[in-house]
């Protein structure tokens, strides 16, 4: 904003000591017109003022171990206002220094580690703006080193530090999955976890125990105690600082600290997190060893299952399984179908196994919308799941996926319809029926994630998901331009709603910052350029699209679309440098 000139009153000219007095640095002289905007010229500091400065600034610096612990516990409550975004970035890496400082004056202490590889994780994890793969990879291992250190000091005795170090060994296993390097080393990693969530769970369960026994003997629970009946966890201050000889004077920056690095209070709610997590982590666990090693896998998958079926206990007051407890479920059969899907043969006959696990999890769903309307991740992932069996059905039948398995759907169909094949023997026409049978899906994907959307239409991925999913469709539809006309600016409309949700610029000019989901920015990037490739008069938003995912770092995975771009644009001599 520009500063507003300083008009001086006609008395103060008058006055000889504001006139002999030098005017205020970036304020106009005394006697300049407002309209002339002629500031005085900039006061430099002198190089002793300069080193005077850096000096008071050293010595404010916090120096001992407790104020850079207070330091980095400020630093991190600012980035929590934020949320996302630079600022807040900045502010949990500030965070992050001061807990590396404290670390170093105090290299054994528990607290600090944990906090530090907690920070870690956090910044590895972030999207808005996300860290390089490499940065994040360092992250993550920095992330791993730090939580081992904290689990260790504390003799395998923290939950906080254990849940947290299997969240980022999995991130790890995750991350080797993604760039094809998953060996020896990161199932190592993966079974290290395991065993991490298997001494979170018995570590809160003891204490969810404890709390309902001294809850029972006292014959209430404490003030704001919600599970039931007397499952509360919150810890007896008073009577721990009794037993313990705590000297309850302590000074402000050392109670601070206690309180940011306590331990969260198991409830019932705590039990069901750490159960889903570890059923997450088993599925994924399942899913990888697949081709590597099915009984393995097998067992992984059902040790999964009876994860979920643990939680059944802590529901209470309810008899309503929890959502985030049902989709980890459907999760775990669509990841059991794809597996096996993966490791049969693609015939029919072989087909009914995953088929009925796709349908089971399509059921269950359903059954999460119903007792959880507001529940946007049901519907989301149901599309995701239809697309995905779609998927499987176009391979099973014609042998590839994607557009090239379209294709030659296409000409099969076309192979029959020329054949003569009525709509009596649609049934008796494989390519025929499977093309209505993928029409139907997704089309039901589509309604899935459109239920997403206004379930919560900030969810920027699901417009861009349901964007790929309405340009793919077209692939359904050879015989009927006009339908693939709607469906192509229906994706448009979708891939601009997912930009505007993320303040995506699409001017050229720009520059592209990060975003809360800078996958889903691209991928909306990317498949906006190839839907409007296939329109005439949109070769301008086409090639912005293009820039704009460039400059984001994008590479053709990005987007999801069974499409390619349309001819037409390739003798475009932009065109052939942006892709070249």
């Amino acid at each position: 904003m520009r500063a507003h000139a300083l008009r001086a009153s006609p008395g103060a000219h008058a006055d000889a000591a504001a006139r002999d007095s030098p005017p205020r640095l970036g304020c106009y002289a005394p006697d300049a017109r407002c309209d002339e905007k002629r500031r005085l010229p900039m006061h430099r500091p002198t190089k002793m003022q300069e080193k005077e400065r850096k000096r008071r600034e050293t010595e404010a610096e916090p120096q001992t171990f407790d104020a850079l612990v207070e330091a980095a516990m400020e630093s991190e409550e600012k980035g929590d206002r934020y949320k996302d975004g630079e600022k807040a970035r900045r502010f949990y890496e500030a965070a992050c220094e001061a807990y590396l400082k404290a670390s170093s004056l105090k290299q054994n202490d528990a607290a600090c580690e944990y906090n530090l590889g907690r920070l870690l994780l956090l910044l590895a994890e972030f999207k808005a703006p996300a860290y390089s793969a490499s940065q994040r990879r360092s992250l993550l291992k920095d992330s791993v080193s730090r939580l081992r250190g904290a689990v260790q000091l504390d003799e395998f005795k923290n939950a906080e530090s254990l849940f947290n170090l299997a969240q980022a060994l999995r991130a790890r296993f995750e991350d080797a999955l993604d760039d094809g390097n998953a060996g020896e080393s990161s199932f190592q990693e993966l079974v290290e976890a395991d065993r991490a969530l298997e001494a979170v769970l018995a570590i809160q369960v003891a204490e969810l125990t404890r709390t309902r026994e001294i809850a029972s003997r006292e014959g209430e629970c404490e003030p704001g105690c919600t599970d039931y009946p007397h499952s509360h966890s919150h810890q007896h201050h008073e009577e721990d600082n009794e037993d313990t000889g705590m000297d309850e004077s302590t000074d402000d920056a050392e109670a601070d600290y206690e309180l940011a690095t306590e331990a969260t209070p198991v409830t019932n709610e705590t039990i069901i997190e750490t159960l889903v997590a570890h059923a997450s982590l088993l599925t994924l666990a399942a899913t990888s060893l697949s081709n590597i090693s099915p009984p393995e896998s097998d067992t992984a998958f059902h040790r999964a299952a009876a994860k979920l079926d643990a939680t059944q206990p802590h529901w209470l007051p309810t008899t309503i399984e929890p959502a985030d407890v049902s989709l980890a479920r459907a999760n775990l059969l669509t990841s059991r179908a794809e597996a096996i899907f993966e490791t049969s043969p693609k015939t029919e006959a072989a087909s009914a196994p995953w088929r009925a696990l796709f349908e089971e999890a399509s059921v269950l769903y359903d059954a999460i919308l119903t007792s959880h309307p507001a529940c946007a991740e049901a519907p989301a992932d149901k599309g995701d799941m239809l697309t995905t069996y779609a998927d499987c059905l176009l391979t099973c039948t014609i042998g590839s996926p994607g557009a090239p398995g379209f294709e030659t759907l296409a000409a099969r169909v076309a192979q029959e319809t020329s054949a003569g094949g009525s709509s009596s023997q649609t049934q008796e026409l494989p390519a025929t029926s499977l093309l209505v049978a993928l029409r139907q899906m997704l089309a039901a994907a589509a309604s899935a994630y459109k239920t997403a959307h206004q379930i919560e239409p900030s969810k920027a991925s699901v417009s861009a998901r349901l964007g790929d999913l309405e340009a793919t469709r077209t692939n359904l539809y050879t015989q009927d331009p006009k339908t693939q006309q709607v469906l192509l600016a229906n994706a448009a409309t979708h891939y601009n709603r997912a930009l505007a949700t993320l303040g995506v610029n699409m001017s050229l000019l720009s520059t592209q910052k990060g975003t809360a989901d800078d996958e889903a920015a691209r991928s909306a990037l990317l498949g906006l350029a190839k839907v409007c490739s296939h329109f005439d008069g949109r070769g301008a938003e086409c090639k912005s699209a293009l820039v704009c995912w460039k400059r984001r770092g994008g590479d053709m995975g990005d987007s999801e679309s069974a499409i390619y771009f349309h001819e037409k644009v390739f003798g475009e001599e932009w065109f052939g440098k942006l892709m070249g």
